[in-house]
């Protein structure tokens, strides 16, 4: 119950810092405390879609470009509804639905989803993307870390 509770908190504290913070890179020397520790863009799905264009699976290593956000294989990872992120020292963990840690930059990982464009990326996440979080992108409806 206290674990479902911390997740459902830091959730909403979460999307409020999303709302709130404004977009932006990941940060490596934002504090451990702030509720930017979860990255200032930290694209995930808004609601559970309907609609799924002709996906398929795409692996590779997960790695931050040179402006901080997640891609494999060059795609900009939308990351799947209840997705979110969590910086531990160093490390900065990506966490399932559940709150489980999924993977790292580093990993190797199996996406899937289909490519989509910008409007739809949009529309998906449910605000403008930040001018320099440039596609193409990945609408991930599932992630498997291969380590």
């Amino acid at each position: 119950m206290m674990r479902r509770r911390k997740f459902c908190i830091v959730t909403v504290l979460f999307i409020a810092m999303l709302l709130l913070g404004g977009c932006g890179s990941i940060d490596d020397t934002q504090s451990n405390v702030q509720l930017t520790q979860y990255g200032q863009f930290f694209p995930v799905v808004k609601d559970e879609p309907i609609y799924e264009p002709n996906p398929g699976w795409i692996q590779g290593a997960l790695i931050r470009d040179d402006n901080g956000y997640l891609r494999v294989a060059n795609q900009l990872i939308i990351w799947p509804y209840g997705y979110s992120c969590l910086k531990e020292g160093d490390t900065f963990w990506i966490l399932d639905a559940d709150g489980e840690k999924c993977c790292k930059p580093g990993d190797s990982i199996r996406v899937y989803g289909p490519n989509v464009y910008y409007d739809f990326t949009v529309g998906l996440v449910g605000t403008e993307l930040p001018d320099d979080c440039l596609g193409p992108y990945l609408w991930a409806i599932a992630v498997t870390n291969t380590n």
